[in-house]
């Protein structure tokens, strides 16, 4: 398969070092969607059963690769692979199928730099003086580097490896957002330097909206500035955000938290910036975390609950409508859209009681691309998902499991 290598540029930002020098980001055309996981993610796993588990992200990944060989898309969605060196992910057969692209020290370094601005630093330092602390422990004592520490609340759990984990989830997430701006760099300049695409990678168009996906875990939306919670370490959609600032200071940033918990913790963030970025929850009610009770707008950040058994047609399709409406408002045109892909509004899912089906989530993301669409005007917008909550992996279960979801999200993607 031809291929091009995207070597993102060594940009300083205002937040210190090089912006992920050297980095490659290598998509092979005319691929329009990468989506980027870490297959060493299970080296944060609960010794007991617990919903948020490695198996997530694996049943994605198989879904995402029987989809490319079922259907006639596999040339334009590339799964890439960041982990670090480590065994313990089965490889499918089809070379093309997965590319490995380890995130580098140097992108790993930035992305502490950018949880330290938007975490108090004792959330981020702390998680890893116990993490690498134990690790070493352990190494001493002659065991497995690998081993379970506890528990930071009454949901969200440690091991040794946690903080590289979530350090290589901001840095998923950050490696997104940086070719997103690369590309969207390229539609604005029209140039023909080593990041462009060829024209049979923009010949349907969707590249002036570049697309990415990152499947990372643990989720992070909940964890605040001070403090993690609710299985969320770090926040990796505002340190997206965050990121995406720098690397072009005045852009105006909207977030949609479709999770069916309210991302306080992202909320909280981005409240410090009222006058770039815009985020918007729905989200059942009541449920963890137990706020955002009130349908209302406070400042930049609008909180849309809703009750047990909504249904797309019986409410939600509006409440989506709403939320839009308030993310591309008149005096708020994106550069970016986040969205916080949580996929526990499923019918099926054991952690909430709204009923939404697989496909409720390609209509969902087939509403936010016309949104974007309709409001871009000539303007290129980067959109960026990246997943946050969704449990329920059983085979038909009603109404769906998480990787169909994903799927139909992937499709809706592609149709643009």
């Amino acid at each position: 398969m031809i291929s091009i290598c995207f070597r993102i540029a060594v940009i300083v930002a205002a937040y210190g070092t090089p912006l992920l020098s050297d980095a490659l980001l290598d998509v092979p055309a005319p691929s329009n969607l990468p989506i980027l996981f870490d297959s060493s993610n299970h080296l944060h796993r609960s010794l007991a059963y617990h919903p948020e588990q490695p198996a997530r992200v694996e049943a994605c990944v198989k879904a995402l690769q029987e989809y490319q060989q079922e259907s006639s898309c596999s040339r334009r969605l590339t799964l890439i692979d960041v982990s670090a060196d480590t065994p313990g992910y089965e490889e499918s057969d089809s070379e093309d199928s997965i590319r490995r692209q380890t995130i580098s020290d140097a992108e790993l370094e930035q992305a502490r730099n950018v949880l330290l601005q938007i975490h108090d630093p004792s959330v981020v330092t702390n998680v890893e003086k116990r993490c690498q602390q134990s690790k070493q422990h352990r190494i001493d004592e002659g065991q497995d580097p690998l081993g379970f520490i506890g528990y930071v609340d009454d949901d969200t759990y440690l091991t040794t490896m946690s903080y590289d984990v979530c350090l290589r989830a901001t840095a998923t997430w950050m490696r997104a957002i940086t070719w997103l701006y690369q590309q969207q760099k390229q539609n604005r300049d029209g140039g023909t330097t080593e990041t462009s695409i060829p024209a049979s990678a923009k010949s349907n168009g969707s590249l002036r909206h570049p697309t990415a996906m990152a499947l990372t875990r643990p989720p992070g939306h909940h964890a605040t500035h001070g403090m993690s919670n609710g299985f969320c370490l770090f926040n990796f959609a505002a340190a997206a955000a965050y990121h995406y600032q720098q690397l072009s200071t005045t852009a105006k940033i909207s977030i949609l938290d479709w999770d069916v918990h309210y991302g306080q913790g992202v909320a909280d963030i981005v409240s410090k910036y009222p006058d770039t970025i815009r985020y918007a929850s729905i989200h059942q009610s009541p449920a963890f975390p137990y706020m955002g009770t009130k349908r209302e707008i406070r400042g930049n950040t609008l909180t849309i609950p809703m009750a047990a058994e909504t249904t797309w047609r019986c409410g939600y399709e509006t409440y989506l409508e709403e939320a839009l409406n308030f993310l591309f408002a008149s005096d708020h045109q994106p550069d970016l859209v986040i969205v916080c892909a949580g996929y526990d509004a499923l019918d099926s899912d054991e952690l909430a009681s709204v009923s939404l089906n697989a496909a409720d989530y390609g209509r969902m993301t087939r509403s936010l691309m016309g949104k974007i669409k309709e409001s871009s005007g000539k303007k290129s917008v980067a959109f960026l998902l990246g997943l946050e909550g969704g449990y329920q992996l059983r085979h038909m279960a009603g109404g769906g499991n998480l990787q169909q979801a994903v799927v139909e999200t992937v499709k809706a993607l592609l149709e643009q």
